[in-house]
């Protein structure tokens, strides 16, 4: 009698899904109120194909541009229902800190007034002063001085594209009555009365 030894192996095979995972890059819009910002996503492991908030990208990586800021939901999912969200949050960008003090002019026809600016910054800015009722006077810098009654705007460049207007009013401590104004509204006054 021969025995005969049968050695049966029961392999069981599994599918294994490589796990799905997101890494993700965002950049905040340049300027305040921009719609420049970006996020791309890189999808690490699952099937492709990839749908993202329901669209189907071919790619492991996609990018979102002119974004503004916001919170921006993002589901990815592979070809086996697997499924990740991310939230990613986009920032209004650091805007230069102003602190000001106005000197106002001693009368209406002097020209003593002055504005004091400080800024504080982590970036590059650049100054610029306008007036409304003096269409050549232009001034760089964060402090103009030697001000007639009026309003000045400074005209504040930061992150090399991004800009900001600021109005400041310079007032007349007193005021003088022009001589020649009074003789006008001397002489109009006497004609009314004949």
């Amino acid at each position: 009698m021969k025995a005969i030894l049968l050695n049966l192996f029961l392999i069981t095979v599994s599918s294994v899904f490589s796990q799905l995972s997101l890494n993700v890059e965002s950049t905040n819009p340049t300027c305040k109120g921009g719609d420049d910002g970006a996020i791309t996503i890189y999808i690490v492991g699952g099937t492709a194909p990839y749908t993202i908030n329901g669209m189907e990208y071919p790619n492991d990586n996609y990018s979102f541009h002119g974004l503004s800021v916001g919170n921006y939901e993002m589901i990815v999912t592979d070809a086996n229902n697997q499924a990740v969200t991310s939230i990613i949050t986009l920032s209004e960008p650091q805007i230069p800190s102003i602190s000001s003090m106005i000197n106002h002019a001693s009368t209406n026809v002097a020209s003593d007034g002055s504005i004091d600016i400080t800024i504080s910054s982590s970036n590059d800015y650049s100054v610029v002063w306008v007036s409304e009722s003096d269409y050549a006077f232009t001034v760089n810098g964060e402090d103009i001085s030697d001000l007639k009654p009026g309003i000045y705007t400074m005209r504040l460049t930061y992150n090399g594209i991004c800009f900001e207007s600021f109005n400041y009013r310079v007032k007349a401590s007193k005021f003088i009555l022009n001589p020649m104004n009074a003789f006008v509204n001397e002489s109009t006054t006497n004609s009314e009365d004949h």
